[in-house]
């Protein structure tokens, strides 16, 4: 399935160079969705179809598994409703678990209650987050939160 079809070299150019033409694989597509991530202010449906982007989750999901950084992580998975899909359990995760990565403990703790229910690997990445940032109180609340929803 080609979910790229044409090149648009404004925004390759803005993205460091990247090629769009003839993109085949979901983690191309992913690439491409960074890219665009990184060089628009905000996503959105009209800019992805102008891209020959099908904004899935799938395709959300590949692209804050490869950002680059926290913010970029941030910025996908909010793009996700402005364009139109819901943002998963998985999708969340992957954005938290980037802000960990990324120094950004304070954000991956905000994202934990936003949108999708959390499950094991929520808490799991959000107590890291507190580890990270010497909250041990955070981390004992979520731990109680855990066993309270079933997911310890």
């Amino acid at each position: 399935m080609v979910l790229l079809t044409h090149t648009r070299r404004n925004e390759a150019s803005r993205s460091g160079g990247l090629s769009m033409a003839a993109v085949t694989t979901k983690k191309a597509a992913a690439k491409a969705l960074v890219a665009l991530t990184l060089a628009a202010d905000e996503l959105s449906t009209p800019a992805l179809s102008a891209a020959g982007i099908e904004p899935t989750e799938k395709v959300f999901v590949a692209a804050i598994t490869v950002a680059p950084q926290w913010r970029s992580a941030m910025a996908l998975l909010r793009g996700m409703e402005s364009c139109g899909v819901e943002p998963s359990t998985l999708a969340y995760n992957l954005a938290m678990a980037a802000c960990v990565r990324g120094g950004s403990w304070e954000t991956a703790l905000a994202t934990v209650d936003e949108g999708a229910e959390p499950d094991v690997s929520s808490f799991g990445t959000a107590i890291n987050a507190c580890a990270r940032g010497r909250r041990w109180r955070g981390a004992l609340a979520l731990l109680a939160r855990m066993r309270e929803s079933g997911n310890a």
